[in-house]
């Protein structure tokens, strides 16, 4: 997933417009409420979500083919600051999500995305802790191309934003995307997110980043 860093992220301080929080909640809605099998924690997330369509769980050291039919494609990469992923580095980076807490400020959670029809996995969204203060965390996703155009990718990533709201207590949630990556900002939007400011990516890419950002709707002022 690609990383964050509170103090460089520059965000709008303003909360979310009443027709933004209500977009947000629209979209959550037409996914059902996520079933969060085994509680969340904030010390250590052990948890598997359910929604209508998709199953998103912990990553496994045998989900090594499964993500690399996606990380190791020039497509997706293009758009990924750890750019193709090797079988190699896709062992090794598995091996750390397996492992991984999600207990403060850096901490990271992955979930690999599933299918329930099939146990087929499609991508991945995760979480990365950016700030205690005002519990802010970044979203992120990557999706293999060949299972696009069936919201599959919107469902994912609208779960995993109202878990980090309502089991977690995040009160905000911000994602980086490429400017010219448009289905991705597409989605942002459709998930009510408002884009905050466009600016250099940093991570050595000669590319403009978007930054977006939603507020947790029984939070917000």
């Amino acid at each position: 997933m690609k990383r964050g860093s509170a103090s460089k992220l520059v965000v709008d301080g303003q909360h979310i417009a009443p027709r933004r929080r209500a977009e947000f909640e629209d979209t959550v809605a037409s996914v059902g409420n996520p079933i969060v099998i085994r509680a969340a924690r904030r010390a250590n997330v052990d948890g598997m979500i359910i929604t209508d369509r998709l199953h998103l769980r912990h990553c496994r050291r045998a989900d090594v083919d499964a993500v690399l039919a996606y990380r190791s494609r020039p497509d997706v990469a293009r758009h990924l600051s750890a750019g193709v992923w090797t079988r190699e580095k896709t062992k090794l980076n598995l091996a750390a999500y397996e492992d991984a807490l999600f207990s403060g400020v850096g901490d990271e959670l992955v979930l690999l995305v599933e299918t329930l029809a099939g146990a087929k996995v499609i991508g991945e969204v995760g979480l990365v802790w950016l700030d205690s203060e005002t519990m802010t965390a970044e979203v992120g996703y990557v999706f293999n191309p060949e299972s696009g155009g069936y919201g599959f990718a919107t469902e994912a990533v609208a779960a995993v934003i109202r878990i980090a709201f309502d089991s977690l207590g995040f009160s905000t949630m911000v994602a980086t995307t490429d400017e010219d990556n448009l289905p991705s900002r597409a989605l942002c939007e459709r998930l009510g997110m408002r884009l905050t400011v466009v600016k250099p990516a940093e991570d050595r890419r000669d590319v403009q980043e978007c930054v977006y950002t939603v507020d947790n709707p029984n939070s917000a002022r």
